[in-house]
């Protein structure tokens, strides 16, 4: 238990570190146009993000949740840049909030029809209707927040005069994931590049940029090499550092 609780505190307080450094070794090396992409390191303001406004969620119940993925969001946007153009956010609190709003009166809903179940006719069945519907409930509200909060980040960012837009579908990502897991399933693992490459594709289709001329305005910059031990770091902790 101690090892465990100290290995927490470790990764805790290295998260928003390892936050900043694998954007950078990320956007880096990464370019368009022979363009780099770059991102302007704020370990203080990782940190508030990353760090302090995490210990407030159990004192506010969890009511910080939507406003946190503002924040978050906000700064890897706000932080990130093409060239010497920086990215822009437009998106409000408010707007992460309603994304949420639903689950709030969906999943006590569902608690109250499940036990009303229960109570009416007591069976086998119905007292593993609870677990089975909040399992279902569970998968649908993560595909949606998840949808929802990459469509909202993508259409709320600009680039100059160059505005995006995702239109990601739940429908749609719900096909891809239950057909990706039966193909790697049914294949012992071979088609996982076949299906990371397929999910990836869709992402990237329903993504797109409008403005008033091009990118070849853009002027790049010049960026300092930055070592991968953070981005491998992230991957080895499972950190999730995209949009």
């Amino acid at each position: 238990p101690l090892v465990s609780a100290l290995l927490m505190v470790f990764c805790m307080g290295v998260f928003p570190w390892v936050v900043v450094r694998s954007r950078i070794f990320n956007l880096r090396n990464t370019s368009h146009r022979n363009i780099r992409f770059g991102f302007t390191p704020d370990y203080r303001e990782a940190y508030r993000v990353f760090l302090w406004w995490q210990l407030l969620l159990p004192v506010t119940m969890g009511v910080l949740v939507p406003y946190i993925y503002y924040r978050q969001r906000r700064f890897l946007v706000e932080n990130s840049r093409y060239g010497t153009t920086p990215f822009r956010f437009h998106a409000t609190p408010g707007q992460y909030f309603r994304i949420f709003l639903p689950l709030v009166i969906l999943f006590p809903v569902a608690l109250a029809a499940a036990v009303a179940a229960i109570m009416l006719k007591p069976s086998a069945l119905t007292m593993t209707l609870p677990a089975v519907l909040f399992f279902v409930l569970y998968l649908c509200a993560l595909l949606y927040v998840r949808t929802a909060l990459t469509n909202l980040t993508w259409s709320s960012t600009s680039l100059g005069d160059h505005r995006f837009t995702s239109a990601l579908r739940v429908r749609d990502l719900l096909w891809i994931y239950f057909s990706n897991a039966v193909a790697v399933t049914c294949s012992l693992g071979l088609m996982a590049p076949w299906a990371a490459v397929r999910l990836l594709r869709y992402r990237l289709e329903r993504l797109t940029a409008a403005g008033a001329g091009g990118f070849d305005a853009i002027l790049a910059s010049q960026e300092t090499q930055v070592g991968a031990a953070p981005e491998e770091l992230g991957d080895m902790l499972g950190f999730d550092l995209g949009l």
